[in-house]
């Protein structure tokens, strides 16, 4: 939903409920909050602005669950998304089959470690990639994970600055 969002886009509380799947009266906290984005109109929000408030302060809620009609995702190529992805590590060349910890990932995604940790124990139907050793996971079943389960994570981790 958010990802090709237009920053014009304008979102109500309705439209907030149905795109995180919360209830009205979690989405009205919210809206009370002081770091929540400030109201275009009394009622409408940006669109973008939600969406990077959510991702940043309610990650059990993200990402967003409705998809617009318009919006296509488009998907480099694996080779081309590898390159991308190791030259995150600065230079280190990683291949998918070798193995890093919680630390490693966390550099590899730039999210934090705690992130990573809440990732691992992700159950039920998009399983975290099992350990082959305690504490340290296949990186190309963890690529594919997040591509698959973290979209915003994968695009952000796989451009090499920031447009901003």
């Amino acid at each position: 939903m958010s990802f090709n969002r237009r920053s014009a886009e304008r979102i109500d509380r309705a439209g907030i409920c149905r795109a995180y799947g919360e209830r009205p009266a979690t989405v009205d906290t919210w809206v009370k909050l002081l770091n929540f984005p400030g109201p275009l109109d009394p009622e409408e929000w940006d669109a973008q602005q939600v969406d990077q408030w959510v991702e940043g302060n309610r990650p059990q809620s993200w990402p967003a669950r409705a998809a617009q009609p318009d919006a296509v995702a488009v998907e480099p190529a694996a080779s081309q998304t590898e390159r991308e992805v190791s030259a995150v590590l600065d230079g280190e060349s990683v291949g998918s089959g070798e193995l890093l910890g919680k630390s490693g990932l966390a550099r590899r995604y730039r999210v934090s470690d705690s992130t990573v940790d809440v990732w691992t124990r992700s159950a039920g139907t998009k399983p975290f990639p099992t350990a082959p050793e305690p504490g340290r996971w296949r990186v190309g079943d963890v690529d594919t994970w997040v591509r698959n389960n973290r979209a915003h994570v994968w695009g952000r981790s796989t451009v090499k600055a920031r447009p901003w």
